[in-house]
């Protein structure tokens, strides 16, 4: 078993349960939750800190497997001996002994044998300074350090180009580094309901950071200017400052209490919480609309940005430090540059600053439309920012620099997690251990495209699937007696293996061409895609490998994000809360458009099996065109195992509601008509009624003869 120890010497009391007592600094915070996750990948784990210093703050002992300790046990006892040794935030541990005397105060010779008997040494810097920052890149030159743990590409650049005395050389760090993040912990939030969009208070704003990453110009600049222009707007500003181990407050405290107390603040809807436990941040987050977060500090990764996604709320901020980063684009609206001057950039126009926040967050609140996308886009960091992810990535670079095999199961989850956070974070510092991605064995995917004059973008259609970097998929294209060129243009690209095309003599609508396509085609365990032949995929050569990988035995059904064309913005698909789920009651559940964004649908081709042509056909027997596609949406999904039905909130699909011929368009009256004869259909009676019918039909065939 690899031993670990965390030397945390700067940081404030705390033990393996201090974050359920009471609020804590990201940095403390980071090391109880990283500590459990090694430990639960196998790691014996063990925190050296000032757990003793006073009991009713933290104590020693055995948490969550994981061991802490006082660092002045280290006075007295010296065997100690672990493979990997990671200080945080100081290189005091792994000084030479002709330079204790520097940092006589923190008593560095206690760390002399625990460095002597390590095998690889790591500082885990969580701001953009470490304490004896000065001699940094001397202890990782001369072998005093290995490695130097960073958490974002701003945080990267910064710690290995700066000069803080003395100018830093990237060529001679870049190897030296890791880069790795920060991550969260979800809280179950409104009674385990989790968080319920449509329930947001739309005039809750809310701030979660500590005094000096904008509190100030936010209160005092910005907020007074929205105020006057939403008067119904309410903030909260969450955190503030620490106390230290010998119980002083230090000026930003000072700052934090004036301004708390101020009757002007509560005048203006100003309420301010302290620093307060994750789980009361969480139900805060759950509540509030938007965050507002005007930067004035470089982040280094930010916890409190991942906290505000977690929880549907998007992020009004600034392009400065992680926080570009960590506010993912598509889920939250940034101006450039900090809110104000500071030391890197001291020349920045706060008036003008000020005046483009308050006019994005005056933006943000008056296109609701807008930002209810953003809203579910927030959705896109789920399943990549726990700790256990963070911790695997760990384990993956740890075992590689100690020699150590890592096992397939977990290589495998990995490297999707390496490659998800690349894409959502856009990131493009990246790790040696994150340069190939593992291809999981090709299932047969068909991709089943139905199309009717369509001649301006079949090509396109056809095309977006061909550049897939993907060996067994079949696509099956159907001109459904279009009266253009779209059936010679797509006749082009047959060749019978990977694309076919098919001709109907008479138009039967795109409902009646999916379904039978499926009969005639798919094996029951095929991957079913729908893909209407004037959209198209985006330009990424990875979708089917995504949704291959998506469909890993916990997936039988899933539907996604596309792209409007008509509108510019994303449209992001929408998750059913968890009691329409396991009571299959989807058509009772309206979203915007009835049901959820849903392109790209994808099931396996077997929840077909025992669906009679009635599910998709009106009160007539006639099959649904204009409007019908809800008719295979809400009928599959309703035989689908509500556990694997997945919602992808990434976007891999184009939609062209472009189209002058789109049935919206051209044929609403039938669109709603139809919609509204799906939602409302009940398949139990349906059912009935046609056995019924067959009864008596077979009565009335006997009596004849």
């Amino acid at each position: 078993m690899i031993s670990i120890a965390f030397l945390d010497i700067i940081g404030l009391p705390y033990d393996g349960n201090t974050l359920s007592k009471r609020g804590l600094g990201g940095s403390e915070s980071a090391t109880i939750l990283m500590a459990k996750e090694l430990s639960n990948l196998g790691f014996k784990v063990t925190v050296f800190n000032n757990c003793g210093v006073d009991a009713k703050l933290a104590k020693e002992g055995n948490y969550n497997d994981v061991t802490y300790l006082d660092n002045s046990i280290l006075d007295y006892k010296n065997d100690f001996a672990f493979d990997i040794v990671i200080s945080l935030r100081t290189i005091i541990p792994f000084l030479a002994p002709n330079q204790y005397t520097h940092f006589k105060e923190y008593q560095p010779q206690r760390y002399k044998h625990i460095k002597a008997n390590a095998k690889h040494k790591i500082v885990w810097m969580h701001d953009t300074f470490a304490n004896g920052d000065l001699m940094l890149e001397d202890l990782l030159v001369q072998g005093h350090i290995d490695e130097v743990f960073t958490l974002s590409d701003f945080h990267s650049t910064y710690v290995m180009n700066c000069d803080h005395g003395k100018r830093r050389n990237f060529e001679v760090l870049k190897h030296r580094f890791f880069q790795t993040r920060n991550g969260v912990v979800e809280y179950k939030v409104n009674g385990g309901d989790g968080v319920d969009i449509r329930k947001k208070d739309p005039h809750l704003y809310v701030f979660n950071a500590a005094f000096t990453k904008g509190m100030k110009p936010l209160v005092e600049d910005i907020w007074p200017k929205i105020k006057a222009k939403i008067p119904e707007a309410k903030l909260i500003c969450i955190g503030g400052f620490y106390t230290f181990k010998d119980g002083q407050m230090d000026a930003q405290g000072q700052d934090w209490l004036k301004m708390s107390q101020d009757p002007k603040n509560k005048e203006l809807g100003i309420e301010f919480t302290g620093v307060i436990k994750q789980s009361e941040i969480a139900e805060i987050l759950a509540r509030a609309t938007y965050k507002l977060f005007p930067g004035a500090f470089p982040e280094t990764f930010g916890i409190s940005s991942l906290e505000s996604l977690l929880y549907n709320t998007p992020i009004i901020g600034t392009r400065f430090g992680a926080l570009e980063e960590t506010a993912v684009s598509e889920a939250c609206y940034m101006i450039d540059y900090a809110i104000e001057p500071n030391s890197l950039f001291p020349f920045i126009p706060k008036e003008r600053q000020v005046e483009k926040f308050v006019q994005a967050t005056i933006m943000a609140h008056h296109n609701r439309y807008l930002h209810q996308q953003k809203q579910y886009a927030c959705n896109q960091i789920k399943g990549i920012v726990g700790w256990d992810s963070v911790a695997l990535q760990w384990k993956q670079h740890l075992y590689r620099m100690l020699g150590q095999y890592l096992p397939v199961d977990e290589y495998r989850k990995v490297s999707y997690i390496n490659s998800r956070v690349r894409e959502v974070f856009g990131r493009r510092f990246t790790n040696l251990e994150e340069n190939y991605i593992p291809r999981k064995k090709e299932q047969r995917i068909v991709i089943i495209t139905p199309t009717y004059n369509a001649e301006k973008y079949i090509a396109n259609c056809i095309r977006s699937v061909l550049q897939q970097d993907y060996e067994n998929y079949q696509m099956i294209v159907i001109d459904d007696c279009s009266t253009d060129e779209t059936y010679h243009i797509a006749k082009a690209f047959d060749d019978d293996k990977k694309i076919k095309v098919l001709r109907n003599g008479v138009n039967q609508g795109a409902v009646r061409n999916q379904i039978e396509s499926i009969r005639k085609f798919c094996k029951p365990e095929d991957i079913v895609m729908f893909l209407d032949g004037d959209d198209s995929f985006i330009n990424d050569n990875q979708i089917l490998q995504k949704y291959n990988n998506l469909y890993d035995g916990t997936t039988e059904f899933s539907y996604g994000s596309c792209y409007s064309m008509v509108d510019n913005i994303p449209l992001i698909a929408q998750e059913y809360p968890f009691h329409v789920k396991d009571r299959k009651e989807y058509r009772m559940y309206k979203f915007n458009w009835n049901m959820p964004y849903t392109h790209l649908r994808t099931f396996k081709a077997k929840l077909l099996d025992g669906c009679e042509d009635w599910n998709f056909q009106d009160e007539n027997g006639e099959w649904y065109k204009a409007g019908g596609d809800g008719s295979i949406f809400y009928t599959l999904i309703e035989q689908a195992d509500p556990a694997k039905v997945k919602v992808v909130s990434d976007i891999v699909y184009n939609y062209n509601d472009i189209n002058p011929i789109n049935d919206y368009k051209i044929n609403s009256a039938e669109q709603t008509k139809n919609a509204e004869r799906i939602l409302s259909f009940n398949r139990q009676k349906q059912a009935s009624l046609n056995n019924r019918k067959q009864y008596e039909k077979s009565i009335n065939s006997n009596t004849n003869k």
